[in-house]
């Protein structure tokens, strides 16, 4: 029984006590919640299941708006601006291409799809703004900054796994493990820590700005991200 049927069963399994006045009193407790789980299953047959069948062909629509979306831009838009909007768009259609491709039994998929489906709003938002571009690159700057955000948490969660995985992979005695943890600890924060920084970082509000912050926000995150995973082994294995 999946988590939504379970919360059916809650529900429609308590009764109230003129309810339980008027039931038969030779009939059982017991009789009564095999029947509230008979009737679950009858009014409400799998609706969590019924829901995530739908989650790729709705999405599918939203990525043609997208797509649609961005060619109108391509045939008005300058170089730069365009650029920009196409440094949105990719990632967004990549994410939801690999989300579409995943089992519909994935742990956590409909949260990432209700995730997917804010920034496709947003981006989708940008067809009311075609003529001011000010709106256009503040609309654009969110989607890039949630990006960014996204793939920083990525790599903190590689970093804390790696750091378990090859911590676990040592037999050490109970000294050496505290002395090597503690170690590690200090060599990755300063990096960890310049990682989670960079989700605060402002993006400047034109268009020749926007695209080097954007590059050079990449950058770093890959920088600081080698150096923590190297710090991690320098700190084990040296």
């Amino acid at each position: 029984m999946n988590d939504e049927n379970i919360k059916i069963f809650k529900e429609r399994a308590i009764l109230t006590p003129s309810e339980m006045t008027n039931q038969n009193s030779c009939k059982s407790f017991f009789s009564q919640l095999l029947a509230s789980i008979k009737n679950s299953y009858r009014k409400d047959p799998k609706p969590l299941q019924g829901r995530m069948e739908e989650l790729p062909e709705h999405s599918q629509t939203m990525v043609e708006q997208i797509l649609s979306l961005k060619k109108s831009f391509e045939e008005n838009a300058d170089t730069e601006l365009l650029t920009l909007i196409k440094n949105s768009i990719e990632p967004l259609i990549r994410e939801i291409q690999k989300l579409q491709k995943a089992s519909l039994s994935e742990n956590g998929l409909q949260k990432k799809y209700n995730d997917w489906e804010k920034k496709a709003k947003l981006c989708l938002s940008l067809q009311d703004k075609k003529e001011n571009n000010t709106a256009v690159i503040e609309t654009i700057a969110l989607l890039l900054i949630s990006g960014i955000k996204e793939n920083i948490e990525k790599d903190l969660n590689v970093i804390k796994n790696y750091q378990k995985q090859c911590f676990s992979d040592l037999k050490l005695s109970p000294d050496e493990q505290k002395q090597i943890s503690s170690e590690m600890q200090q060599s990755v924060i300063k990096h960890t820590e310049a990682l989670s920084q960079l989700k605060n970082v402002t993006p400047p509000m034109n268009v020749q700005e926007i695209n080097q912050w954007k590059a050079h926000i990449d950058k770093t995150r890959s920088i600081l991200f080698a150096e923590a995973i190297q710090a991690i082994e320098t700190a084990i294995y040296s």
